[in-house]
């Protein structure tokens, strides 16, 4: 049975990967017809062009993104006992990214006019929620050494997020971000920590601010091509959000219930 549970678990995971290849194959029309568009929007084309790519080298990038993040938020939710929240939010995302990413298209498109037309395609949104759902992976490692689990959400998302104005020349919006962090974490410092936990966190830190950057390259168009960055942001906000909502959900529903049983009144803080 745990075996059998493993596989299972392993399918859930590479299904956008598995999804991408089998739509690679396609013919280039039939995957034209799947691409969205803000023009002809469809239920079908908001969820089959997030599995669409025409260029290897972009569904290998997304692949490995993707696996890395996935594979690394799954290990440390299971590490801090929270399996059941990991999956609830994998669940969530892969129905969110999707309507996310394609209305930040849209908003795009109302701004940017000459967007209209332009299709999008690719699960580099799916892969940037993967990659939100191992920062909130480490807002709960950093809960665990006694920071409030708000601000150490807040702490992890401006992190996360703190660097990227400045590949695009925006040093200030960095430098208010960073504050933001710090702050979030002088507010109500760790009290349970240690060199191994200074050094775990440093690498959690590490790898995610990596995997932050690799969704917001400095090199945006690519001849008729362009990275889409409102998606990247969209997929990265809709899976740290989410699981953030998710936990917050969880341990609440856990002091309800926890004073329902001792008679007590029940105080959200």
């Amino acid at each position: 049975m745990g075996k059998f549970r493993s596989v299972l678990y392993a399918i859930f995971l590479l299904l956008p990967i598995l999804i991408s290849a089998i739509l690679f194959k396609l013919p280039e029309k039939v995957k034209a017809n799947l691409v969205f568009s803000p023009n002809e929007p469809s239920i079908l084309r908001i969820y089959a062009s997030q599995f669409v790519h025409y260029d290897s080298s972009h569904l290998i990038s997304n692949m490995v993104i993707y696996l890395v993040f996935i594979v690394a938020a799954y290990i440390l939710f299971n590490k801090y006992r929270q399996g059941e929240t990991f999956w609830r939010a994998f669940a969530a995302c892969m129905v969110l990214t999707p309507l996310v990413s394609s209305a930040s298209w849209i908003i795009a498109g109302m701004i940017f006019t000459h967007l209209g037309n332009v299709g999008i395609y690719g699960y580099s949104a799916i892969a940037s929620s993967a990659i939100g759902m191992f920062g909130s992976a480490i807002a709960i490692y950093l809960t665990l050494l006694g920071i409030e689990r708000n601000f150490a959400f807040l702490a992890v998302l401006t992190f996360g997020l703190a660097f990227v104005p400045i590949v695009y020349g925006q040093a200030m919006l960095t430098s208010l971000l960073m504050t933001l962090c710090v702050l979030s974490l002088l507010y109500n410092p760790p009290h349970h920590i240690n060199r191994q936990n200074i050094c775990e966190a440093f690498i959690f830190l590490l790898l995610y601010q990596i995997g932050v950057q690799a969704m917001f390259p400095s090199v945006i168009f690519h001849g008729h091509a362009a990275v889409n960055i409102p998606s990247h942001y969209a997929g990265f906000s809709t899976g740290f959000l989410t699981t953030w909502a998710l936990y917050n959900w969880k341990l609440e529903s856990r002091k309800q219930g926890s004073a329902e049983l001792s008679g007590k009144p029940w105080v959200s803080k």
